[in-house]
């Protein structure tokens, strides 16, 4: 499965009361969100009045440039001051779900899929050699859900059922499947792929596997927590960052019916959870979608939806010099009304992608 539903952002006033604040198409652009009364100095937010109020469902920071894929309007937007002014890009194609976004050798890479059931190729990457002036289609027909530059190549992660990792072949142009050693057709479907120091890891709906470059081999390695693994309800890695030595894995769990973050200090040998009062499916009241991770300069950061009840979303934080199994929650934030897919950092300033623009905050260091 896949977290890919566009959502709606709310469109009614702001209501002010002593239990929560709803934020609305009222609200004025240059006034922050106001903070949710917690410890640890919470975070004051506020929306870049220069980008359109659209659904960023992309968000990447790639040396100082902030790139924003809007799949609203089906382009890239592209700051080199920090979001004080942008760039727009053409619009890449119609009816586009932007997924994932990367910058390659002077390229610009975009994982899309495509809502109209009458384009036949639903799901493709998308490449721009003129800063996103022109765009071509790739053609591969795969859900591309994230990307990563390993051994100067770049890599995709695929929803595709039988080749979940492809490898761009520069002198082709074209992808190809990267998969030697991942044995089943299930956990060959890929959600995340990213860089560890030297290691090429990926997160797929049935195991965490590592390249092995001598052996030019994946190797896979389960998600050994008890019952955690069933093969009727998969699982499915939404995101993964790491902070040497550890790598955490926001994932959701097919068996329970909810999300959570697991964590590992030897790349998926051994794991552990690691979700001290984390906003997770409740399972019989609110349900919680998990969206994205962040290693800040200072802190870690986990950003969840909230989809029943009262709507928006959740930003979570955590000292990054905390012992393992600290709480998610101290300086923790509510943000009503919206729905966010990415947060990211850059010179001690926090940027979200919302479904209502990209709001940004000091961060701590």
């Amino acid at each position: 499965m896949t977290f890919s539903k566009a959502l709606t952002p709310v469109t009614t006033c702001l209501i002010i009361s002593s239990i929560c604040y709803i934020f609305t198409s009222c609200h004025k652009d240059n006034k922050p969100f106001p903070p949710t009364p917690k410890a640890d100095s919470p975070a004051v937010w506020t929306r870049i009045t220069t980008l359109p109020q659209e659904r960023i469902t992309a968000l990447e920071i790639i040396d100082g440039i902030i790139y924003a894929g809007s799949s609203s309007s089906g382009k890239i937007f592209i700051s080199t001051d920090e979001g004080l002014h942008w760039k727009s890009s053409s619009v890449i194609s119609p009816d586009i779900e932007i997924k994932a976004l990367a910058v390659f050798k002077n390229k610009i890479y975009v994982g899309a899929f495509h809502d109209n059931a009458v384009i036949l190729s639903n799901n493709d990457i998308y490449s721009s050699n003129d800063d996103g002036n022109t765009w071509m289609n790739a053609g591969t027909g795969n859900e591309a859900l994230s990307f990563t530059v390993w051994n100067n190549n770049l890599y995709c992660s695929s929803y595709d059922a039988a080749q979940g990792i492809f490898m761009l072949d520069t002198v082709t142009n074209k992808w190809i499947p990267f998969t030697n050693g991942l044995s089943s057709i299930l956990g060959s479907r890929t959600t995340k792929i990213m860089t560890a120091d030297d290691d090429l890891i990926a997160g797929t709906i049935d195991f965490f596997a590592a390249y092995d470059a001598k052996q030019q081999v994946w190797i896979q390695k389960d998600y050994s927590i008890p019952q955690i693994r069933i093969s009727l309800f998969p699982n499915y890695v939404i995101d993964m960052m790491y902070d040497k030595p550890t790598l955490f894995v926001q994932i959701y769990l097919g068996r329970k019916n909810q999300q959570t973050i697991i964590r590992t200090d030897d790349l998926g040998a051994t794991w552990r959870p690691d979700s001290a009062q984390l906003k997770v499916d409740t399972g019989n009241d609110d349900k919680y979608i998990m969206r994205g991770l962040l290693a800040g300069a200072g802190k870690y950061y986990v950003i969840t939806n909230q989809e029943q009840g009262l709507t928006g979303a959740w930003i979570q934080q955590r000292d990054k010099h905390a012992p393992a199994g600290t709480t998610w929650a101290n300086g923790e934030q509510f943000l009503p009304g919206l729905h966010c897919y990415a947060i990211r950092e850059l010179n001690k300033k926090l940027y979200l992608a919302t479904d209502n623009g990209i709001l940004t905050a000091h961060s701590h260091t």
